[in-house]
């Protein structure tokens, strides 16, 4: 039936793809298009915690912003803090010609003041698109640049030029627009620095669902024809997740699974008891998700969050904590005030609330206060004290001595995250891209959400070290191991198809180059390498057929003449004879052919007959007697030369 071929509509953790599959925020993408179609207004600045739907958000904002109004272009962020100026700025140009629908200029036009990119490029753009388009730059993971200025020695290369560069744009190019998304949950999260870029812009957050949103997010897959939900179980979802989106697609995609596990031969149906098995399921199927998200919120909010979850849990159901139990909570552990009326933690009138039942569930299923106190207070302080030691002198230009104290750190406290990830962005600095990629990959073996960007970061710059290099196998292993970990990255898709052509090519060269040389066994191993890479279809098939006859015939050849060297006539001759029926000018395979037939006069009168196809059989006579004639001509042609010497 068609319900057994559709698919799973609920995505958790992943940007929103397609425009069907995105709910709400109507008021916010309003918001942000009537701010951009201002002239005194330039810069929107978007901020949320994690997995709240900031990047679908601004993909949406490309599929929908009016043209012929606005030319919305994505770029994201990642791995811009590592890179020089003149390259970011290649980078974006690229992907705005792209959109127009131009070339992109050269990367040699890129300075690292930014001067061609404003006096040039954006010039003639602004001349392509005309007075009434305006160009909107929709910049993701803004994050990235905040906090690696203060990771960073070089004052020349990456977080600190970039930022300084969009201050500079923001306050002087006023055709330009810019949506840019900051992972916070406040906007009080922001270094000084960028509120000084951002000081002129509006700031606008992203929460969570309003109802009849999320409840559209829930009916998804009624929608598509492949579940069936019972009014009260879409009532109870938006109870368990409050409207967030990604819990809603986690617990979503949990129950489609269940539903959809037997091959059902109907619609399945989903009431409250299917949403209370999955909701149980979810705490550990979203493991790494749901760390992700808490990893995120402040050390301060999470231990009130620890200490709320089972207070909050007696009725068996979130439920609030009283002004007077806040009060205790904070006075007894010592902590500040918490966020309020975040996505996690709300207050109302009664006092607090976790406001995700099901990450209330998680936290005091996975997160105990015990174990919170222990993540906040277990790290080691003379590693705690090493790992700040490190970043002070990384910050004062001193690598060599930074990488010392994180090393010892990392001896002393092997978990410790971010002593880990700083020597990572410090063994870049000091150019030593091999280290630092291992040093991520162990990371990324500690937490996966968490040191993804890092290692994608540096997976990527390791590759192009190794392709400058000339190693070009390993830069396209390298960028596979990027697939791997982030199979949705754009850049190591076009890197590898890319690196991948490439890397035919040098092997088809140097394929070409043992076919000049003869160095059949050699050609054979490189063309047998490509046409398994490209499969049977491959336009290699043919130059591996060839150089396989010509390793048939050449080592046939060898056997054949070894045998007349050794006196084995009959042997020589079965060799030499295939040899001169696939191809009578083979060398000198009829002169040792003659000589064979000479040697052993048996086979003048009862000729061996050497394993030929039977379409050949019949050619076997004719074949000797040519190798007779060419050997007494041979022969009579050398005496007459004698003569005449």
């Amino acid at each position: 039936m068609a319900q057994s071929r559709a698919s799973n509509p609920y995505v958790a953790g992943r940007p929103i793809a397609h425009e069907q599959e995105f709910f709400g925020r109507q008021e916010l993408l309003c918001t942000v298009e009537n701010e951009l179609r201002s002239p005194e207004r330039s810069t929107v600045v978007i901020f949320g915690s994690r997995r709240i739907g900031k990047t679908s958000l601004l993909l949406q904002l490309q599929r929908t912003l009016p043209s012929p109004s606005f030319l919305p272009v994505y770029f994201d962020l990642i791995g811009c803090g590592r890179k020089p100026l003149s390259r970011v700025l290649f980078e974006m140009a690229s992907a705005i010609a792209h959109l127009v629908g131009t070339n992109a200029p050269s990367p040699q036009n890129f300075d690292e003041e930014g001067v061609f990119f404003r006096q040039v490029f954006l010039s003639e753009l602004y001349g392509q698109l005309g007075e009434e388009c305006r160009p909107v730059l929709l910049l993701d993971q803004f994050d990235e640049l905040d906090m690696g200025s203060e990771n960073q020695d070089d004052p020349a290369v990456g977080s600190v030029p970039l930022l300084s560069y969009l201050r500079l744009i923001l306050e002087s190019e006023v055709r330009l627009g810019f949506v840019i998304v900051v992972g916070h949950a406040s906007a009080e999260g922001l270094s000084v620095e960028a509120k000084g870029i951002f000081k002129g812009a509006r700031y606008e957050r992203i929460s969570v669902l309003e109802p009849k949103s999320a409840a559209g997010l829930v009916l998804l897959a009624e929608a598509q024809g492949s579940l069936s939900f019972h009014g009260a179980a879409v009532d109870r979802i938006l109870d368990l997740t409050a409207g967030h989106p990604f819990f809603i697609q986690l617990l979503c995609q949990i129950l489609w699974r269940r539903a959809h596990g037997e091959g059902p031969q109907g619609v399945p149906e989903v009431d409250v008891g299917s949403v209370e098995y999955a909701a149980a399921r979810l705490i550990e199927v979203g493991e790494s998700g749901l760390s992700w998200i808490w990893e995120g919120l402040p050390a301060s909010e999470r231990l009130v969050l620890a200490a709320m979850a089972p207070i909050s849990g007696d009725s068996g159901d979130g439920t609030d904590v009283s002004p007077g139990q806040m009060a205790e909570i904070l006075q007894r552990h010592g902590s500040s005030p918490p966020l309020a009326n975040g996505e996690m933690l709300r207050k109302s009138n009664d006092g607090y609330r976790v406001e995700v039942e099901l990450m209330r569930r998680w936290i005091a299923a996975r997160r105990p206060l015990s174990v919170v106190r222990e993540e906040l207070e277990r790290m080691n302080p003379l590693a705690v004290m090493l790992y700040e030691s490190g970043k002070s002198l990384f910050r004062q230009g001193d690598s060599a001595s930074a990488v010392d104290l994180l090393r010892h750190a990392l001896r002393i406290e092997p978990g410790h995250l971010k002593a880990r990830l700083l020597l990572c962005a410090v063994l870049l600095q000091l150019g030593q891209f091999a280290e630092a990629v291992q040093m991520a990959e162990v990371a990324y073996r500690y937490d996966r959400d968490l040191a993804l960007d890092t290692l994608v970061q540096l997976l990527l710059l390791r590759a192009d070290e190794l392709h400058r290099g000339g190693d070009l196998s390993q830069a396209l292993e390298t960028l596979r191991r990027v697939l791997e970990v982030a199979p949705q990255n754009a850049v190591a898709h076009e890197a590898v198809g890319l690196r991948a052509k490439r890397e035919r090519e040098k092997i088809a060269a140097e394929a070409q180059k043992h076919v000049w040389e003869e160095a059949w066994v050699q050609a054979v191993a490189l063309y047998q390498r490509l046409v398994d890479e490209d499969g049977e279809e491959s336009r290699w098939q043919k130059g591996l057929m060839r150089a396989r006859a010509e390793l048939d015939l050449c080592e046939k050849y060898a056997e054949g003449k070894h045998a007349l060297e050794e006196g084995q006539g009959q042997q020589a001759v079965c060799l030499l004879a295939s040899v001169v029926s696939a191809r009578q000018d083979y060398k000198d395979a009829a002169r040792l052919l003659t000589e064979a037939l000479l040697m052993d006069k048996n086979a003048a009168a009862s000729p061996v007959k050497p394993p030929l196809p039977t379409g050949r059989r019949l050619a076997w006579p004719l074949i000797l007697a040519g190798a007779l004639c060419f050997g007494g001509l041979s022969v009579l042609a050398a005496k007459r030369g004698a003569k005449a010497g």
